[in-house]
């Protein structure tokens, strides 16, 4: 008896290291949903549908929408960038 006490207690916090899902899609990859029901065009119909199927394709490939999105920005800045950005001046640029 005492076991299955100790089960109830923990079955709340089970799977709270999870994402967060909405009708089978990650909370993350609403977002392009949303920029669709900000400006409702067939355009930004297919790029949020193609945007959230992107999004399920590498959930299924084990990256959440989360570091995707953190993987292609840092994707972008490194190509804008030239390869390398250092996020601070050298030490002895620095004025303190």
């Amino acid at each position: 008896m005492a076991d299955d006490a100790f089960a109830v207690q923990q079955a709340p916090w089970r799977h709270t290291a999870l994402p967060t899902m909405l009708w089978g899609i990650e909370s993350h990859a609403i977002w392009p949903l949303v920029l669709w029901a900000i400006h409702i065009r067939w355009s930004t119909f297919s790029l949020a549908l193609g945007a959230v199927v992107f999004l399920m394709a590498i959930r299924y490939f084990g990256l959440d929408a989360r570091s995707a999105y953190r993987w292609v920005g840092a994707f972008l800045i490194r190509a804008l960038g030239g390869g390398h950005l250092r996020p601070t001046a050298p030490h002895w640029q620095r004025r303190w």
